[in-house]
């Protein structure tokens, strides 16, 4: 499996190298179909405000002054990262965006690089290997977003590919140094190292004494993790798991529906899974490895539920390791591989994939009655998340010290309006998960919720706000339940007028639903 230097295409270009031009073309692929998907998604600012408030000395909180701590995150190296660039003064957004962009980057060169090595590719089969994950939308969509996602995906690849690069004299420090990280910037990285160490073994059993070591560290960060937990948020399980995790049955099938969608969403995976049916002899190991790790990130997926997030975020660290599977491929034809690229490259250009009837078949998402697809729900995404930090600028604007509100989407709302928050899904306020009937079968990781009035009790200053148009009746774009409220006369829609740059759309005004008390 081994390339040769002497080894040459029959164009007279050397095979198992990975020449400069091809890795250009792909950076510039890659980087020009990440742009295309740009964007910061709600629950990066959760991470971000735990940052800013770490950055201005209040420790790893969400709500100052909280004790103990809620661990509301699930990306404690990440938080670190990006509360560094807010003590040296920038804005979290840039910097959380570009280091995912330049991980992502450096993956998918990296990928390429060990596949050529590997299967002694040539140059245009290694471009149509390494395009078909510049292609993939998991791979683009998270390469931006503010979240941590291509990162770990980075880091657990590299871990693998230290020890594969040279397997004579692997690189197991830095194996090490990636594992260690990757198990820091997820709560489930732990899964992820165990993957890629098992990727490794797969494909060299003879790795099996430094994949040992490298599993050894990757425990000891684990358990490294666990005790700065309980010092810091005196638990030894995450909360983010107790609150979005569960071992019921209808989750399971929930998993399941996710997986089929994700698949059906990105048809390019499908034949990455088949690559070792259709792969030369020689290759089919690589082929095993590749699709192996996308089962396995598959079965995570089911096991937890799926996620709601567009793209299979939960199947993103799979990314590197496919391209081992698009070589086998490569070698049958570049043409197969770039055929399944340009498949792939379908939904930037606004084409969804999947027909209507087979999404709603798999629908996933339970708190909504039709399926989206899954560009339809990046698009939602990324509104919403603007959107929600006009509202929060805006509350900031008119707020007072002490003011606090309900909240079931805390991330953009919540840090730039600095309010103390509610939050309806409990992931940074334990007592929802001891409410009565707080548990439901909704979208994945949004199973626990609590009506606005649950906190009642706590004299919040509002249950909610929002925007709406200056000439729409005053109850308009509530839930039900919050009309109810107000016809009850328990609360009552407060109007406050906006500037000019303030107004996400025409007309715009702030409404906030403030709870009578008795």
């Amino acid at each position: 499996m081994g390339s040769s230097p002497e080894a040459t295409a029959c164009n007279g270009q050397p095979i198992g190298r990975l020449p400069p031009w091809v890795g250009f073309a792909l950076a510039t692929v890659y980087l020009a179909h990440a742009a295309s998907w740009w964007f910061v998604c709600d629950d990066a600012y959760i991470s971000f405000r735990y940052a800013r408030n770490l950055a201005e000395g209040l420790g790893l909180v969400y709500n100052p002054h909280e004790s103990p701590p809620v661990e509301g995150y699930t990306n404690l190296l990440w938080v670190l990262w990006s509360a560094i660039w807010q003590v040296l003064g920038f804005q979290p957004e840039l910097p959380a965006l570009l280091s995912s962009l330049v991980a992502g980057a450096w993956l998918c060169l990296a990928a390429t690089r060990l596949a050529t090595r590997r299967l002694s590719l040539s140059p245009l089969q290694a471009l149509a290997s390494g395009s078909l994950l510049a292609s993939l939308p998991m791979a683009a969509v998270w390469a931006t977003s503010g979240l941590e996602t291509m990162a770990c995906a980075a880091c657990a690849f590299l871990c693998a590919e230290r020890l594969l690069a040279n397997p004579d004299r692997p690189a197991l420090a830095p194996s090490m140094l990636a594992a260690a990280a990757t198990i820091a910037l997820r709560a489930d990285g732990l899964v992820t190292v165990a993957i890629a160490l098992g990727f490794v073994l797969f494909l060299e059993r003879r790795l099996l004494v430094p994949v040992l070591q490298c599993a050894a560290i990757a425990l000891a960060a684990w358990l490294a993790c666990l005790c700065a937990r309980h010092m810091l948020h005196e638990a030894w399980w995450p909360h983010t798991a107790k609150a979005k995790t569960g071992f019921e049955a209808w989750r399971f099938q929930r998993g399941l529906d996710y997986a089929g969608s994700m698949l059906a969403a990105m048809p390019a995976l499908l034949a990455l899974l088949a690559a070792p049916l259709v792969a030369p002899r020689s290759a089919r190991r690589c082929a095993w490895a590749g699709a192996l790790v996308l089962a396995a990130l598959l079965g995570w997926s089911v096991l937890v539920g799926g996620d709601f997030m567009a793209y299979g975020r939960f199947l993103a660290p799979a990314s590197g390791f496919l391209v081992l599977a698009a070589g086998t491929l490569a070698l049958r034809g570049a043409w197969l591989a770039f055929g399944l690229a340009a498949l792939s490259l379908l939904p930037a250009f606004g084409i969804e994939l999947a027909p209507t009837s087979l999404r709603q078949a798999l629908h996933f998402r339970w708190n909504e009655a039709q399926a989206r697809g899954e560009l339809a729900m990046w698009r939602g995404m990324k509104a919403r998340a603007q959107e929600w930090v006009a509202l929060g600028a805006a509350l900031e604007k008119r707020a007072q010290p002490g003011d606090s509100i309900v909240l079931g989407a805390i991330g953009a709302t919540g840090f730039a309006s600095r309010l103390f928050v509610h939050d309806q899904h409990g992931l940074v306020s334990p007592e929802v998960l001891q409410a009565p009937n707080a548990r439901q079968r909704g979208s994945p990781g949004h199973d626990l919720r609590v009506e606005a009035e649950h906190f009642a009790p706590l004299k919040p200053t509002w249950y909610g706000a929002w925007f709406a148009r200056e000439d729409e009746p005053a109850t308009a774009r509530l839930p039900d339940s919050w009309k109810l409220l107000v016809a009850q006369g328990n609360a009552v829609v407060e109007r406050r007028t906006l500037a000019d740059d303030e107004q996400p759309f025409e007309q715009a005004e702030l409404r906030l639903l403030k709870p009578i008390w008795r």
